[in-house]
């Protein structure tokens, strides 16, 4: 089994919005700092807003502290989409899920795909090749349930996230937030 942190030790993480932005931070997700886009000055993080803000009187530009990362567009707050993140890397039922979080299906749903979408754009070919016979084997099953299951991308996005826990199957909740770090988005 994986190894992952306690519940109970990431619980600031999960159930405080300003402890999930402090975790995020501290692992290089989100910037602590930024220079303005605008004038090149220098900002203030302004915490309840997350946003950041141009120190320059002339200026006073706002950039979103979630601007280029995974985080960018999405309406959850932090922590709700750390904890989601989490109980998703457990395997946990979209029906706990939506039970637990107290979100819709439709929310679960999405962000479910988001973190799909998140594993498959980080892994690479080397993933594959960890689990090749096994995904090929899979494959062949997958083509046939592809009615029942969506898409070509979607069963696409299922074989890479396959891949990637087999990959990563000895620490899953540090290859995620590498993901999340590493991914680029714009």
């Amino acid at each position: 089994m994986s190894r992952f942190p306690g519940l109970i030790s990431l619980q600031n993480v999960f159930f405080n919005e300003e402890g999930a932005l402090e975790f995020l931070q501290d692992e290089g997700i989100l910037p602590k700092e930024k220079e303005c886009e605008a004038c090149g000055g220098p900002t203030i993080l302004l915490k309840p807003k997350l946003m950041f803000r141009c120190r320059k009187k002339n200026c006073r530009k706002g950039y979103a502290v979630r601007k280029g990362t995974f985080f960018a567009n999405k309406c959850l707050p932090l922590d709700e989409i750390l904890l989601l993140g989490y109980l998703w890397l457990l395997k946990t039922p979209v029906t706990t899920l939506i039970i637990q979080c107290g979100l819709s299906s439709a929310t679960v749903d999405s962000y479910l795909g988001y973190f799909r979408q998140l594993v498959s754009d980080s892994s690479n070919e080397e993933n594959l090749e960890i689990v090749d016979n096994r995904t090929v084997e899979e494959n062949n099953e997958t083509e046939v349930d592809k009615r029942k299951h969506g898409t070509k991308k979607d069963m696409d996005e299922r074989q890479w996230e396959l891949a990637w826990r087999r990959a990563n199957k000895k620490n899953l909740w540090s290859a995620f937030l590498k993901a999340l770090r590493d991914v680029p988005y714009t």
